[in-house]
């Protein structure tokens, strides 16, 4: 079959439409602020006692949190993004169109368009925590290229608080868009060719930062080894305080994502707080480009 030729191939992105289409769950990053109460306690209990012997050993009993809410996001902190990983191009999509040149002696150009439909679906994995369900949100947006035209990509980070045995959760969003490319070709006399449209991309992977803090107290009982048997001590201590006194190496802090913080209001009125930060990753496709031929048959 002879040679044929490729003329010219045009891209222009229009309807790009922002749809919630599923949700799923897996496990992610579990933090149980009670399990994490728990590891500073000792320490605490260290504090409070001016200080102990190192071989008076502190068993931990009964841990209960009380009244421990999650208010909202710490104020002013900005939610980072991050790009942390970019993958090679991919084919998305591909399209064809027969034609057919039927003369006997003369060169037919032909031109065809073609309308492409991609779906691209990007998923949100969100770090949970603690034993209730609340309401912090930080919204987010991550400006991403399709087809040459910026679109954002965006929601709301909505952590989800759950006890240790439950998993994290990732929220699904499709966003639907639609390009049109034109190709033209000569076709010999008495040939045919398909013509080839190709839509390519590359799947991104930002990494979120965010942070939401939380009030409320912590009850708990131990035992000190060189007490009478069967002495058993009971402390309620409020949630910044533990976690100031009982975490001063800052272990459970760089473990966990919580620590003892402070969040001001519009009058400037401290509140002491326990702090958590949330990472999450968002998987989706960027740098749509399309690509058109002529292939001989």
């Amino acid at each position: 079959m002879p040679t044929a030729n490729t003329a010219s191939a045009n891209t222009d992105a229009v309807n790009v439409n922002n749809q919630i289409r599923s949700s799923n769950y897996q496990a992610v990053q579990v933090v149980n602020i009670a399990e994490s109460a728990r590891k500073v306690i000792p320490n605490y209990v260290r504090w409070v006692h001016n200080g102990l012997h190192p071989s008076v050993r502190v068993d931990v009993l009964d841990v209960k949190l009380i009244n421990v809410e999650e208010q909202g996001v710490v104020p002013d902190f900005k939610v980072e993004l991050d790009l942390v990983q970019r993958g090679p191009e991919k084919l998305i999509q591909t399209l064809q169109h027969d034609a057919f040149n039927p003369s006997s002696d003369k060169e037919l150009t032909v031109s065809h368009n073609f309308t492409h439909t991609v779906s691209n679906a990007s998923t949100l994995t969100k770090s949970i925590t603690h034993s209730h369900k609340a309401g912090a949100k930080a919204t987010f947006k991550v400006k991403t290229s399709f087809f040459g035209n910026e679109a954002e990509v965006g929601g709301e980070l909505s952590y989800e608080y759950t006890n240790s045995n439950q998993s994290g959760t990732s929220d699904a969003k499709t966003v639907t868009f639609s390009t049109n490319s034109s190709a033209s070709a000569k076709l010999p006399p008495m040939s045919k060719g398909t013509l080839i449209s190709h839509v390519y991309a590359s799947p991104a992977v930002y990494k979120i930062k965010s942070q939401s803090y939380f009030t409320g107290d912590v009850q708990f009982s131990y035992i000190l080894s060189n007490d009478a048997p069967g002495a058993v001590r009971t402390l309620t201590v409020p949630l910044h305080d533990l976690f100031f006194r009982g975490d001063e190496s800052n272990e459970v802090a760089f473990q966990d994502n919580l620590w003892a913080g402070a969040v001001w209001d519009v009058t400037g009125r401290p509140t002491k707080v326990l702090i958590f930060e949330g990472l999450s990753f968002l998987t989706l496709d960027e740098q749509y480009r399309t690509e058109t031929y002529l292939k001989d048959i």
